[in-house]
């Protein structure tokens, strides 16, 4: 769980560092910006040592969920102490919106990630056997 939380706290540096400084994410265009949450979907499968695909998932939601909430809260909050006088509160709804538009590459990060790890631990068994 350590690690699951060590991820969690780099994808929202990474979102948060991005957020406040994009100049120095000039090279992320386009689709590559999405690619970000979906790498820190697949470190928390990646990192787990479980062998069923059942005991992934729930890792894998909460760290996803923990991730896309701080950052919905988080974007809105560090415009507020950027320009606080011309800030518009978003609503809760928006804010939850957005978290739940981070939340779905996250998750299919994640299912690459199980992906990944069940070739890698089928190639682990069948090289037992041989």
């Amino acid at each position: 769980m350590k690690k699951i939380l060590l991820i969690c706290a780099l994808a929202i540096f990474c979102g948060v560092f991005f957020y406040t400084k994009p100049e120095f994410f000039q090279f992320l265009w386009g689709g590559q910006i999405i690619s970000l949450p979906m790498i820190f979907g697949m470190l928390l499968i990646l990192v787990q040592k479980e062998t069923r695909s059942f005991n992934f998932l729930p890792k894998l939601i909460s760290g996803a969920l923990i991730i896309s909430i701080f950052l919905g809260f988080s974007f809105p909050l560090i415009e507020y102490l950027n320009n606080s006088s011309n800030f518009n509160y978003p609503k809760i709804l928006d804010i939850f919106s957005f978290s739940l538009i981070l939340l779905v590459p996250i998750l299919y990060g994640g299912l690459w990630g199980l992906v990944i790890k069940g070739l890698q631990i089928r190639l682990k068994t069948n090289k037992k056997r041989s």
